[in-house]
């Protein structure tokens, strides 16, 4: 499949105005100061993908885990209660909000729930970079080592080639009125598809197959990629509709690599009737006072 990187240029477009800093909405979270996109200049907001992708979840599993750590996390420091005091009079009120938030999430922290994302995080980082160097960085830990070498061993056993220049960039679906970073485009023989590289604990689409296949759908059927150094928008890769991957490398499991194949088909039905949702949410009148 053919690339051409040249940039889609439309009234208003400013001849040379160099890299910026992406920025997002301080209430709503989504894109906020990308450039006109083509044919829908006057559209300044993109929600997430990611959050368009999290619509249809059932966070109750999700919700009952964060109920355990926290009970686990003050069971570890019982002083935290102590910040509540008498100070609290309405728990529902913006102080106690205030209060009982800080008071949930140091019991987190105390139950060490960020340590396995951190651990994540640092890894995540650690394989981008060895996909640029082509090596494994040498500040690598020999547990990261491990599971960078197996990671490398099993996308040369399957064929597999990750396209550095592609990694986290930002993309936009005007029909879902969404943009998102891509995580990585892989190329399959001659088939390029869209990729995601996962370090959590649990396997990918044990808790989370709706939403992964609509982020990879969505992502997918973009119609623009956004080259930060222009600010200008190009041609989305001409990748696979059909199918994605996800490389699983879990922090806490040294060595480990498993790949998956991810419906982008279904992804992308899953993805407008999210969309129609999020929709129907902004709808007034269903309900009135006789």
């Amino acid at each position: 499949m053919t690339y051409t990187d040249e940039p889609v240029t439309y009234p208003g477009t400013p001849a040379g105005g160099g890299a910026r800093e992406i920025e997002y909405h301080p209430v709503y979270g989504g894109y906020s100061n990308l450039p006109p996109v083509p044919g829908w200049e006057g559209k300044t907001y993109w929600t997430r993908t990611s959050t368009l992708a999290k619509t249809l979840d059932d966070t109750w599993n999700l919700s009952q885990w964060g109920k355990r750590m926290v009970v686990w996390g003050i069971k570890q420091r019982p002083e935290l209660l102590d910040m509540v005091g008498n100070r609290i009079k309405d728990p529902g009120g913006k102080t106690g909000k205030g209060i009982l938030d800080a008071v949930a999430t140091r019991a987190l922290e105390e139950a060490e729930t960020f340590k396995g994302a951190d651990a994540g995080t640092d890894l995540h980082n650690l394989a981008e970079e060895m996909e640029f160097l082509g090596h494994v960085p040498e500040i690598a830990t020999p547990e990261q080592r491990r599971t960078l070498n197996a990671y490398q061993a099993g996308l040369a056993s399957q064929g597999l080639e990750i396209l550095p220049e592609f990694t986290e960039r930002v993309v936009v679906c005007p029909e879902l009125g969404c943009a998102g970073r891509i995580d990585r485009i892989v190329r399959d023989h001659e088939t390029l598809m869209i990729g995601d590289l996962k370090s959590q604990k649990w396997e990918p689409g044990a808790y989370d197959s709706l939403s992964l296949s609509i982020q990879l759908g969505v992502y997918a059927n973009a119609s623009y990629m956004l080259d930060a150094e222009s600010w200008t928008w190009v041609p989305m890769p001409q990748v696979s509709k059909i199918g994605g991957v996800v490389f699983w490398i879990p922090s806490v499991r040294p060595g480990v690599f498993e790949a998956y194949d991810v419906d982008l088909v279904q992804g992308y039905k899953f993805a407008r009737a999210a969309y129609q949702l999020r929709q129907w949410r902004y709808l007034r009148g269903i309900v009135t006072k006789r």
